[in-house]
């Protein structure tokens, strides 16, 4: 299964409880300021990139397996992702701070990249396992309150 979805990335991206219960958890979250939570990158992001988005990591072991352009292992994904020009599509960031339809990570997350002008041989991302909604919406209010890192 390893080479399938190694072989699977070729082209470069360029994502009921009982409420007396008294919550426990940490909130890595921050507040926007409409009052939404952003969610934050390392808690948040970078889990789910680590889910669903294999090709774009690198083992332990250093050998460079990574779908090239982009890797996402944590302490580089960020600076991967935030400012940084798609390279599919000039002119287009994969992620612009606050702004969801112009971030083309969301366009290759939702599939609609070809509509900005991504090509049209290129799947969707990631191509194997992808995202639910839930998944993609926590990427765009990551996005949308300002891609904090």
């Amino acid at each position: 299964m390893g080479f399938v979805l190694l072989t699977a990335c070729e082209s470069p991206i360029d994502d009921a409880g009982d409420s007396a219960a008294t919550d426990t958890s940490t909130s890595t979250s921050t507040s926007t300021e409409t009052g939404g939570e952003t969610p934050e990158f390392a808690a948040e992001i970078q889990p789910i990139l680590e889910s669903a988005c294999l090709c774009h990591f690198s083992p332990a072991n250093g050998d460079d397996m990574s779908a090239p352009y982009l890797t996402l292992n944590a302490g580089v994904g960020l600076g991967e992702l935030v400012g940084v020009d798609a390279v599919q599509v000039p002119g287009m960031k994969r992620v612009v701070p606050g702004d969801i339809q112009n971030s083309y990570l969301v366009h290759k997350l939702r599939g609609t990249h070809v509509d900005v002008g991504g090509p049209a041989d290129t799947d969707p991302m990631p191509p194997l396992l992808a995202l639910d909604e839930t998944q993609i919406t926590t990427i765009e209010a990551w996005i949308a309150g300002g891609a904090p890192g």
